[in-house]
């Protein structure tokens, strides 16, 4: 058997999805079937890759002072479909713990944009967008600010 158990797969596909729950459904039931496996098997401990999108949307954050447990992204307001996925599925896996997880552990860690070096031809949805504006495939530079974390800090951060 494995002592640890890194869960880090979610949907998210470059456009919107026909309806949120084709990204809700196997983003919250993917993180549930990982740890009900892992508490079968004896695991201590699985960590979850979140996002910072289950927790930093719809409220002010208050500068110097960290996000804790008790911030979750507010789904009342208007977020996307994969943001409301990551929020789900990571208050879904910390419910299954309280309730049934026995002595199975959970870290989570929620990272912004992941970037790094791409290990094959096909490109994640974060990457592609960086590829078609480097390709000059956009037809100019969208107005945005996004986070941004280096993909082998967050592997580490795994470990």
């Amino acid at each position: 058997g494995c002592r640890y158990v890194l869960h880090v797969a979610s949907p998210f596909p470059p456009g919107v999805p026909k309806h949120e729950d084709d990204l809700i459904v196997p983003a919250r039931e993917g993180a549930l079937r990982v740890l009900r496996a892992a508490r079968d098997a004896g695991v201590e401990r699985v960590v979850l890759t979140s996002s910072f999108a289950a927790i930093g949307y719809g409220q002010t954050p208050v500068a110097g002072e960290p996000f804790t447990e008790e911030n979750w992204t507010n789904l009342s307001e208007k977020v996307s479909a994969y943001v409301k996925s990551k929020t789900l599925a990571e208050r879904a896996a910390w419910d299954f713990i309280g309730r049934e997880g026995g002595a199975l552990g959970l870290a989570v860690v929620n990272p912004v944009g992941i970037f790094g070096p791409v290990l094959g031809p096909d490109h994640s949805t974060s990457t592609e967008f960086i590829r078609r504006l480097m390709d000059g495939e956009m037809p100019g530079l969208p107005r945005m600010v996004v986070g941004v974390v280096d993909a082998r800090d967050v592997a580490d951060l795994h470990l």
